[in-house]
């Protein structure tokens, strides 16, 4: 009978922080603190695989390109203005 009152006691202290942290969130959102968008300005530009494993992409953000290895680990392996930027300097 002990027992069963420790395992109630421990789920309700368990359902207070999961209700306690769901009401963190909604009141971080509502004071601005966490932007919460959708990812709609993520764009992958292109993508090529190199293995089963990994590929390279590109993606754009905020106006940004970013060359990424993505895979088992992901590293970012560059960023750029634009890529036709590059091109343009590189051109003259």
């Amino acid at each position: 009978m002990e027992y069963s009152f420790a395992y109630i006691k421990m789920l309700l202290a368990l359902g207070a922080i999961v209700a306690f942290l769901f009401w963190l969130k909604s009141y971080l959102i509502k004071k601005n603190f966490i932007d919460i968008k959708k990812n709609e300005d993520i764009k992958i530009i292109a993508q090529k695989p190199l293995d089963s494993k990994n590929r390279v992409t590109i993606i754009k953000y905020k106006n940004k390109e970013y060359l990424l290895l993505v895979g088992e680990s992901g590293y970012l392996i560059d960023k750029f203005d634009t890529f036709d930027k590059v091109l343009k300097e590189n051109k003259s």
